[in-house]
């Protein structure tokens, strides 16, 4: 939704004023109503109303109504839906059930009494949703902090694997909850090391026949250094996933600098750097116009490379010049991608800190 505009904000305090719900705001003249409104327009509607018109924060709000659920053991059934609303899903209550592994009538009770108290919503296909993304937002923020997400998202996962089937198009409601909840960089980020190996290997029964788990799980072990895992992983999905298939390429990519930089002084460390720029510059041929990531693995590993592997001042700056190079024309491509131009200004820096010395020794 756009920001608030002047009439959106006069129209929806009428509203306010002629349902009694002013909140704080009742009495104030027009300006100040308007001001309150305006300051917190940068989100959704919902946010600005409820903000504006009462004296609690809206977080605080929602983390309250969390907590007063867990009196009735209703937490975490909340907190499950509010989980696959923040992904876009909403879950039928047979979904639930699976999901949070208990099928007992005190868990459909629970789910009726959030229903009838309208903590939760059902759309017109009967699944079941937080009440607005906005709330599930902040409700999975909660739980990623307190580490009560991973449970949550590996009765998601199990969910989504029970469902997906080979002939199934990759573009249905269960392979994209699947994609959602498996994705390697999300569960690096918000469940840790050790519960995102749990769930990977949860799923493996499940998921032995599919080269998007393997190239996941291969490339989260990228990202937190068992390389030796990664190698048996991302070959895993070579082997099952589609030829030449880009984003396992990138990985294997990525994969051979990670080796590169862990032994840099061997010789097998060049030819895999070698390697792994030769398959991202054909990618980057291949799919540079729709995929950013190329550029990015190109360039972060690249500079990784630079700083442990090259020792000569002048060849390391004539290597970072041909990186940055590179990731300028991805950034031109891809404008919206602060990730690259953030790139692209730590490897600037990096060579302007060698090129300077190196001109002056010339001299």
């Amino acid at each position: 939704m756009s920001p608030l505009t002047d009439g959106d904000i006069d129209d929806l305090i009428e509203l306010l004023d002629r349902e009694h719900r002013l909140g704080l705001l009742t009495g104030l003249p027009r300006a100040e109503q308007r001001r309150a409104f305006r300051e917190q327009a940068g989100r959704q509607l919902l946010v600005a109303m409820i903000q504006a018109t009462s004296g609690r924060r809206f977080e605080e709000k929602i983390l309250a109504e969390l907590t007063d659920l867990a009196k009735d053991d209703a937490a975490r059934i909340y907190g499950l839906i509010c989980v696959a609303t923040s992904f876009k899903f909403g879950l039928a209550r047979d979904e639930l059930l699976v999901a949070l592994g208990d099928q007992s009538n005190a868990v459909l009770n629970n789910i009726d009494n959030l229903i009838r108290r309208h903590v939760v919503r059902t759309s017109q296909d009967g699944r079941i949703w937080a009440r607005h993304r906005v709330l599930a937002e902040v409700i999975r923020e909660e739980l990623e902090k307190t580490g009560q997400v991973s449970e949550l998202v590996t009765g998601l996962a199990f969910l989504a694997a029970t469902k997906v089937r080979p002939e199934l198009p990759r573009s249905a409601r269960e392979w994209r909850l699947l994609r959602a909840v498996i994705n390697h960089d999300y569960l690096r980020r918000t469940v840790g090391v050790d519960p995102a190996r749990n769930l990977y290997g949860y799923l493996e029964n499940l998921l032995a026949w599919d080269h998007h788990y393997w190239l996941q799980r291969g490339s989260f072990e990228v990202e937190v250094g068992d390389l030796d895992l990664a190698e048996n992983f991302l070959n895993s999905a070579k082997s099952l996933g589609p030829q030449n298939d880009p984003f396992i390429e990138n990985e294997r990519a990525y994969l051979a600098f990670s080796k590169a930089i862990a032994a840099p002084t061997t010789q097998v460390a060049k030819e895999l750097v070698s390697e792994a720029t030769e398959t991202l510059e054909y990618l980057i041929s291949r799919i540079g116009d729709q995929d950013s990531y190329p550029y990015h693995v190109l360039g972060s590993q690249g500079l990784a490379w630079a700083r442990r592997g090259i020792t000569s001042s002048q060849e390391r700056e004539r290597y970072l010049r041909s990186l940055i190079s590179q990731v300028e024309d991805g950034c031109g491509r891809h404008p919206k991608a602060a990730d690259l131009r953030q790139l692209l200004s730590d490897l600037r820096k990096e060579q302007m800190q060698i090129a300077i010395p190196v001109q002056t020794t010339l001299r």
